[in-house]
């Protein structure tokens, strides 16, 4: 991968990068081993607070959950395979 780019909004005050997961996927192939440690980048690059609409841990646990959707779609986008849900 050449280029990346991860936003991470409504976990806390002010939307932010997660410049450590971008800086970890550039030049990789996605591979199952890479989404997982990508994804575990992503969830600790953001400090989420504990409000209605959820605890922190459950923002931190979602965060990683979209990532790895996300990189795993784009994966299979990539490799022609067709998106399971």
């Amino acid at each position: 991968m050449s280029q990346a780019g991860f936003g991470i909004c409504a976990c806390g005050s002010t939307p932010l990068r997660a410049v450590e997961a971008e800086q970890a996927l550039v030049g990789q192939c996605l591979t199952a081993d890479v989404i997982e440690h990508v994804s575990a980048v992503v969830s600790n690059s953001a400090e989420p607070t504990s409000d209605l609409r959820g605890t922190a841990q459950y923002k931190r646990d979602l965060l990683r959950v979209f990532a790895k959707r996300a990189l795993t779609e784009i994966a299979a986008e990539h490799s022609g395979e067709e998106r399971v849900s």
